[in-house]
């Protein structure tokens, strides 16, 4: 009834036989759901952005085993250039702005 096939951090299919009771298609469909881990900053370098504008290394967990576009916010205001450079660390140049604590916003995989 089942038919699956995968490649390793790629793509999972998995595939219905026509005709299977309700029951268990709502069984299968439990059983493939799934959810990744969401991203944990551990630090921001630099963490305190000068006024002028300048590059900010994030660094953590959960960013991506491959390349993965990013959307980082600093303030409100997009950082320029977001970079994944891989599952740990993130880059990006944050543009002038007024000094003072800011709200810090990462979309990965977005």
């Amino acid at each position: 009834m089942l038919q699956r096939s995968s490649s390793p951090g790629r793509r999972i299919q998995s595939a219905l036989a026509p005709g299977t009771p309700l029951d268990a298609q709502q069984a299968f469909v439990r059983a493939n759901t799934f959810s990744y881990d969401p991203p944990i900053i551990d630090a921001i370098v630099s963490n305190t952005p000068d006024a002028r504008g300048e590059s900010i290394e994030i660094r953590g967990i959960n960013f991506g085993q491959t390349e993965t576009p990013v959307s980082i916010f600093v303030g409100g205001r997009e950082c320029m250039n977001a970079e994944w450079q891989n599952d740990r660390r993130l880059r990006c140049y944050a543009e002038e702005d007024f000094v003072g604590p800011k709200n810090f916003t990462l979309m990965v995989a977005n």
